[in-house]
């Protein structure tokens, strides 16, 4: 539609000039939208992988394609052979450099997208390349022609093959997929592609076809239209901070033998995970990001007054990494029934700790390294001029990458850049509560364990010496001997003596490979709150 009318307006005031109107018209979309995939991609990238506006410039680079070519050029069969050659060494580079952690689609899409355009436009200069032997197989033409119906077949089956096989996704499994959507493709193809695209009822007539088009657009965004409107009752009803259950027997307290629960690691009530489970969910109390301790682009800190401006109310700070995020909804919940005024401050993969910072999981790159490093020892010092009551901290320390040049274990550098900054706290009159780390998730198990084990969670249970090895944030707790530092474990409420679980008390444990189910860690709210230590005010 916006190609038709920007050909119009262009043949309306300049004849000859709609090809131009139309290759400007792409540019300005293929330029907004390729912006706009980058800074998405970085924000949120499995959403800007679905989003239509973090895509279109890939729509555009095919249309600027097409119009560019559209006036035939002489035949090049050297400049064809170039851009064959390179299209394909970048759409090979993009299948073995790029994986599960590449942020996609952002910067990461332009090496397969301007491959795939340079081999479309190499068939166009020159009638025969180096290539052709190869593009001129009749499997490879019949991929070509069914190329669209198996882009259709694909995900779908991709998304539906885990749940009912029960299983992940495996090497054969994925074979299986893809012959079963070559299959697919070939038939709606033959039978449905192919025939709608002869149909004479609009090949005949272009007024038909423009309204035949209309109307499959208008019948697409009308149910479109009525997913959102139950999406947004659905969102309405999936609150945050609605209540969560109750019981002896639900959730953490099922694992309480005193409770004695018949089946504690039972059937999970419900596997969807939605809005309700985001434990990355800030209430409005705490306002936007503080412009202090915001490094580039990456905003750190928010002040959250659930003081109902009470005077002199409990001056809390939350701090950590993601692994300290996960406990901020029951800590909202204590902040909001106790008056505080709650300052919470994450980097994520980042410690909070007086160590000299690597990585997290692998090496990271200086800047991140030193971004890293600044925020942490700014946010040292401003707890220290702040003094807040208490400083609640975790962090996924396990993870962790720490090398200060001296040999030392990293269980021992960690340790004493832990306990120099808590000492730096507790001299200025600071409390410090120390929350442990969780048992792992996706180191020991698929993240999907649960939605595909929905009739046996059991299946997802894991030996805890393997789920829950040693935490050096508990470990330095323990050292250092201080009664103004103390710790929260939470195993107890994730594991029994033997085995940590997936499912406890109707409930999954864990939003994803790496954080908790906000409802769980609500859950744990009563064993959290008992471990507070008493506030002066």
């Amino acid at each position: 539609l916006m190609l038709g009318a920007v050909s119009l307006v262009a043949r309306s005031r300049a004849s000859g000039s709609a090809r131009r109107a139309g290759i400007i018209a792409l540019l300005l979309v293929a330029v907004a939208s390729f912006v706009a995939s980058v800074l998405f991609t970085d924000a949120s990238p499995a959403q800007a992988y679905f989003a239509t506006f973090t895509r279109a410039w890939e729509f555009a680079l095919g249309g600027l394609v097409a119009l560019a070519l559209q006036r035939r050029i002489s035949s090049s069969p050297a400049l064809g052979n170039l851009l064959a050659t390179g299209g394909l060494i970048a759409i090979a580079m993009s299948v073995a450099l790029y994986g599960p952690t590449t942020p996609f689609p952002g910067v990461a899409a332009v090496l397969p997208a301007a491959g795939t355009a340079a081999v479309i436009a190499a068939g166009t200069l020159s009638t025969r390349t180096a290539w052709s032997p190869l593009f001129g197989l009749r499997p490879v033409q019949w991929v070509g022609d069914a190329s669209y119906s198996l882009y259709l077949w694909h995900w779908p089956l991709i998304v539906v093959a885990p749940f009912v096989l029960s299983r992940e996704m495996t090497g054969p499994v994925r074979v299986g997929v893809l012959i079963l959507a070559l299959v697919l493709a070939g038939l709606t193809r033959r039978w449905l592609e192919r025939p709608a695209q002869s149909a004479r009822w609009w090949r005949t007539s272009t007024r038909r076809a423009v309204l035949g088009m209309i109307g499959g657009m208008a019948i697409v965004a009308l149910g479109a239209a009525a997913l959102l409107m139950g999406y947004s009752v659905r969102a309405a009803a999936d609150s945050p901070t609605a209540p969560v259950a109750e019981g002896p027997c639900v959730g953490p307290n099922a694992l309480m033998p005193a409770n004695n629960c018949a089946d504690p690691f039972g059937r999970a009530e419900s596997v969807d995970i939605g809005a309700r489970n985001e434990y990355f969910y800030t209430p409005p109390e705490c306002g936007e990001f503080l412009k202090e301790m915001t490094y580039g682009d990456k905003a750190t800190t928010h002040l959250c007054d659930f003081s109902r401006g009470a005077e002199n109310p409990p001056n809390v700070w939350l701090i950590g990494d993601s692994h300290a995020q996960q406990w901020q909804g029951p800590i909202f919940d204590i902040a909001r029934e106790r008056g505080w005024k709650l300052t919470i401050s994450f980097m994520g993969g980042c410690p909070t700790a007086d160590v000299a910072f690597v990585g997290f999981r692998s090496a990271w790159g200086e800047a991140d390294r030193e971004r890293c490093r600044t925020w942490n020892r700014d946010l040292a010092q401003t707890i220290i001029a702040d003094a807040p009551d208490l400083v609640i901290t975790s962090m996924a320390a396990r993870h962790d990458l720490v090398d200060d040049g001296s040999r030392r274990s990293t269980e021992e550098q960690f340790t004493e850049g832990l306990q120099r900054d808590w000492r730096s706290w507790t001299d200025a009159g600071s409390r410090i509560l120390v929350i442990g780390d969780p048992p792992f998730n996706g180191e020991v198990r698929s993240p999907d364990c649960v939605v595909l084990n929905v009739s046996d969670p059991l299946a997802c249970a894991r030996p805890r010496s393997q789920a829950q090895p040693a935490d050096p944030l508990t470990l330095a707790v323990a050292q250092l001997d201080d009664p103004a530092v103390t710790a929260f474990d939470p195993t107890p409420y994730f594991c029994d003596t033997d085995t940590c679980y997936a499912v406890v008390g109707g409930v999954p444990v864990y939003y994803d490979a790496d954080h908790l189910n906000l409802v769980y860690a609500r859950m744990l709210r009563p064993m959290l709150e008992a471990a507070l230590p008493v506030l002066s005010r």
